[in-house]
C-alpha cells in the first residue's frame, strides 16, 4: 500500500502497512519463543537411550561391513531408511560414538529446515508483513505435540527429514529446469529412502512435470521414479506383525473416520474425549482442500502448494492402509501429528497467497486474518503443553529405569531378546557409552558399564 500525505504534502506511512509491521515484530518473538520452547523440550527429556527401532540402527552400525550385515538400502519394517542409517552413521563418525540425542537434534533440525521452506511460498513483500503471516506456521510446527517423534531418534530421523526431502522436490519441480530436475529427482528419492510414503514425492512431482508441459523432462523423471519405486518393492514383503493393508478396504465407512481423525489429529491434544473434534477438523480441512483444488487458478498458480497438500494427504492416506488394522488408536499417534499441522499450514499459505495475489494492497487485507490465525495457533500450542510434558516426562523416566535395571541383569529393553544383546555388543566396542549419570546410576548398583565411585 501506497503512503499517505499530509496538508504539507509529505509522504507518511500509511496506517495499515504500520501496524502490519507491529504485528510481524510480535508475532516473530511469538514463533521464535515457540521454537526455542520446542528445543528445550527436546534437550530436557531426550534421553542417550535406545528406544525400540534405535536398537535395529545400533545393529546396522555394528554390522556394516561384515559379511551378512544389512546394507543401507535394506528393508527394516516396511521402508528402505537409507537416510536415517545415514544420520546414526554420520553422528556416529563425527562424535566417535552413537548419540541418540544428537540424532534426535538433527532429526529436528529438518523439521525446522520444512517450517523455513513452506514460509518461503509466501507473497513477495516487506520482511515483517511476511514475517506477520509466517507466524502461525512455526508455530504449528514446533507442537510439542510432535513430542514421540522430537524425542524418539527413529522417529525424528525419518518422519522431519522425509517431508523435507519432499517438499524440498517439489518447490525445484514446480519450477523445472534441468538443474532443479536432477535436483529434484535426488530429494524424491532420498524422502522414499527413509519413510515408504516418500513415494508419493514422485507422484506429485511427475504430476507437476505434466502440468508445466515440460514432456521430455516428465518422461525422464516418470523412469527415474519407475527406477527408484521398482527397486524400492524388489523383495518386498509385508511384516509379520503388521495388518493387512486391504483391512481397510473392507470397512470404508472406519477407514474414512480413520483418514479423517489422522488428518485432524492436530487438535486432540492427546485426550480421547477430543476425538470427535479431529474427525470434524479432518472433514473440514479435506473440504477446504477440495475447494481449493477444484479452482483452475489456485491449480496454476499455488500449484507447490497444492501438490505438497496431495503429498500430505496421500501419505495420511497410505498410513490409514497400513495402520487401520493396530485400531482407532494409532490415529492419534504422537509421531503422526506432524502431517495434520503441516497440512494446516499449508492451506494457511494457501489462503496467504490467494488473498495477497486478489488485491494491490499487498498484506495490508490479511491483518485481522494473521491475528486470528496466530491466536489460533498459540492456542493449539500452549494447550498441548500440559499432556505432552507429562508424557514426555513418563517416556523419559520408563526408558532411563528400563536400561538401568538392564545393565543390572533385571529387566530386558523392550522388544526381542536379541535387542539386550546388540545394545550389550555396542557397549562392548565402544559404539556406545552407557548414559550413567543420566539415568542416574548409584554406586551401589551393580552395573559394569559405569565406574564405580563408592565403597
Amino acid at each position: 500500500m501506497k503512503p499517505t500525505e499530509d496538508q504539507t504534502g509529505l509522504k507518511q506511512p500509511d496506517p495499515a502497512t504500520h501496524r502490519l509491521a507491529v504485528l510481524g515484530a510480535v508475532a516473530s518473538a511469538c514463533a521464535l519463543g515457540a521454537g526455542v520452547f520446542y528445543f528445550f523440550a527436546v534437550a530436557r527429556f531426550g534421553l542417550d537411550v535406545p528406544v525400540e527401532d534405535d536398537v535395529e540402527f545400533l545393529r546396522f552400525l555394528l554390522e556394516r561391513g561384515r559379511a551378512g550385515g544389512e546394507g543401507w538400502f535394506a528393508f527394516h519394517n516396511e521402508h528402505r531408511p537409507a537416510v536415517a542409517r545415514a544420520i546414526f552413521a554420520a553422528t556416529a563418525a563425527v562424535q566417535g560414538q552413537l548419540d541418540f540425542r544428537t540424532v534426535m537434534f538433527v532429526g529436528n533440525a529438518a523439521l525446522a529446515g520444512l517450517a523455513v521452506l513452506v514460509c518461503t511460498w509466501l507473497p513477495k513483500g516487506p520482511a515483517l508483513h511476511r514475517l506477520a503471516a509466517a507466524a502461525p506456521v512455526v508455530v504449528l510446527l514446533f507442537s510439542l505435540q510432535h513430542w514421540q517423534a522430537a524425542t524418539w531418534a527413529t522417529g525424528a530421523a525419518q518422519h522431519y527429514p522425509m517431508l523435507l526431502c519432499a517438499l524440498g522436490s517439489i518447490t525445484l519441480l514446480a519450477k523445472p529446469t534441468l538443474a532443479r530436475l536432477l535436483a529434484g529427482g535426488l530429494l524424491a528419492a532420498g524422502a522414499l529412502f527413509n519413510l515408504g510414503a516418500g513415494l508419493f514425492a514422485f507422484v506429485v512431482g511427475g504430476a507437476l512435470l505434466l502440468q508445466a508441459r515440460a514432456w521430455r523432462m516428465a518422461a525422464a523423471f516418470g523412469a527415474w521414479s519407475a527406477l527408484c519405486i521398482g527397486f524400492y518393492f524388489w523383495g518386498y514383503a509385508r511384516p509379520d506383525h503388521h495388518p493387512s493393508p486391504f483391512a481397510a478396504l473392507a470397512q470404508p465407512v472406519a477407514a474414512f473416520d480413520y483418514a479423517c481423525s489422522l488428518l485432524g489429529a492436530g487438535l486432540s491434544f492427546d485426550d480421547a474425549r477430543t476425538g470427535w473434534l479431529a474427525r470434524f477438523a479432518g472433514l473440514g480441512m479435506g473440504f477446504a482442500f477440495a475447494i481449493q483444488f477444484r479452482d483452475r487458478r489456485s491449480r496454476e498458480h499455488d500449484n507447490q502448494v497444492l501438490a505438497s497438500l496431495c503429498l500430505v494427504g496421500l501419505s495420511l492416506a497410505s498410513i490409514t492402509a497400513t495402520r487401520f488394522g493396530f485400531g482407532l488408536d494409532q490415529a492419534f499417534d504422537s509421531r503422526y501429528r506432524v502431517y495434520s499441522h503441516l497440512f494446516m499450514a499449508l492451506l494457511w499459505i494457501s489462503f496467504v497467497r490467494r488473498r495477497v495475489a486478489s488485491t494491490d494492497h499487498g498484506y495490508a487485507p490479511i491483518f485481522a486474518p494473521v491475528i486470528g490465525a496466530l491466536c489460533f495457533t498459540l492456542a493449539i500450542n500452549a494447550a498441548s503443553v500440559p499432556s505432552a510434558w507429562a508424557r514426555m516426562n513418563e517416556h523419559r523416566s520408563f526408558y532411563a529405569e528400563n536400561i538401568r535395571q538392564w545393565a543390572q541383569g533385571r529387566t530386558l529393553i523392550p522388544g526381542p531378546a536379541v535387542y539386550s544383546r546388540i545394545v550389550e555388543s555396542a557397549l562392548d566396542e565402544g559404539l556406545y557409552v552407557f548414559p550413567c549419570d543420566a539415568v542416574g546410576v548409584e554406586p551401589s548398583d551393580d552395573n559394569r558399564f559405569c565406574p564405580r565411585t563408592g565403597p
